[in-house]
């Protein structure tokens, strides 16, 4: 055998032996740093995504807030006039908010004014659950209003989830005899999603009627195909039960 083919074959071992353990490298240290990384960074993204709807659930309460405890709301709660409906309760002020539903009780728990909102239309409508009688998750609801003077939260109705606030109507100071509750919600639909997606640059999507065997808050990740990895986790209504997947 000629010094030439011997070292060939010795290059070829050398080669082959390079091979395998850059393959075993890749396969066992490199590759699993890799899945670590974009692990932990899918899970950062659903952070960032379960934070997102938290500010909106924020936005809401406060805003709920801010309109129960005014004067102005309060006089209204207590003797409805529609000086108070022409400056207030007008369309411009379901659009601002994105608001599905936007309704005022007395004190006896009468409504005093209500309706809910069709943006595509442009129009009010009923919703049913907030009209008497009222349904036993806005019940629920409201009730827990009357110990705590304001709540918010996810609640089930008629129309699928939606995000919901309410507080006992005072003055602007917080003070005063309670007047009543005011209540205001958004759906949680593709436009709520959109609107996650556009503040966190994330695809999100969201599903309602989950299954209760899933610990809250507690996400799973999924590789639907070799390209695309997922991020799951239910988010729970008021009782603390499983209302949506996110």
């Amino acid at each position: 055998m000629s010094l030439r083919i011997k070292t060939l074959i010795c290059l070829s071992g050398v080669l082959s032996l390079y091979l395998a353990f850059d393959l075993f490298l890749y396969q066992h240290r490199i590759l699993p740093g890799f899945v670590e990384l974009e692990r932990a960074q899918a899970l950062q993204n659903y952070d960032r995504c379960i934070k997102a709807i938290d500010r909106e659930h924020h936005l809401l309460s406060r805003t709920c807030r801010d309109w129960s405890w005014w004067t102005d709301t309060w006089n209204y709660a207590l003797n409805p006039d529609k000086e108070y409906e022409d400056e207030n309760l007008v369309v411009s002020t379901f659009q601002n908010f994105d608001l599905a539903a936007f309704y005022i009780y007395n004190s006896h728990g009468e409504k005093a004014w209500g309706h809910s909102y069709n943006p595509d239309t442009e129009e009010y409508g009923v919703f049913e659950d907030f009209e008497q009688p009222l349904s036993q998750s806005i019940i629920d609801m409201l009730n827990i209003v009357k110990v705590d003077v304001a709540v918010s939260g996810w609640v089930h109705t008629s129309r699928g989830p939606v995000l919901f606030a309410s507080s006992v109507i005072l003055n602007s100071e917080g003070e005063g005899e309670s007047h009543g509750q005011l209540v205001m919600a958004r759906l949680i639909d593709e436009k709520f999603a959109f609107t996650l997606s556009a503040q966190t640059e994330l695809t999100v999507t969201i599903q309602s009627g989950v299954s209760q065997d899933h610990t809250p808050h507690d996400p799973i990740i999924g590789y639907p195909d070799d390209t695309t990895m997922t991020v799951t986790g239910c988010y729970p209504d008021i009782t603390g039960k499983n209302m949506m997947k996110v």
